[in-house]
């Protein structure tokens, strides 16, 4: 049974046509990070869209060479539950990956899945 919810993101504190990563690190959310590690703020932090959503008026366009990773084990403790929404072009694939580690683009100390 969940009691708590550790993070409610629903991209609506950020500007829209900004990078995530590097409004996120501005408001103290430090769960937000690229695949790389880069700046934020570089071409990997992807931007924040008004074009499409699901609840709110924002959301997070990830296209070209830009990618996010959200940092849940900084928050957690105990096992979790989450739910995720996806919208992504019919002649594209979207790739949701879940890892135990992730230093650079290798994951690594458990197992990473792919869905």
């Amino acid at each position: 049974m969940v009691t708590e919810s550790l993070i409610v993101e629903d991209f609506e504190s950020y500007n829209a046509g900004q990078h995530l990563v590097q409004q996120a690190i501005a408001q103290g959310k430090d769960y937000w990070t690229t695949w790389n590690n880069s700046p934020p703020g570089s071409a990997e932090d992807p931007m924040v869209s008004s074009d499409h959503s699901v609840s709110g008026s924002k959301s997070v366009l990830i296209e070209g060479t830009n990618d996010v990773v959200l940092l849940l084990m900084i928050l957690l403790q105990a096992p979790m539950q989450s739910s995720l929404t996806l919208i992504y072009h019919k002649d594209f694939m979207a790739i949701l990956t879940s890892c135990k580690t992730l230093t650079g683009q290798v994951a690594s100390g458990g197992e990473c899945k792919l869905f």
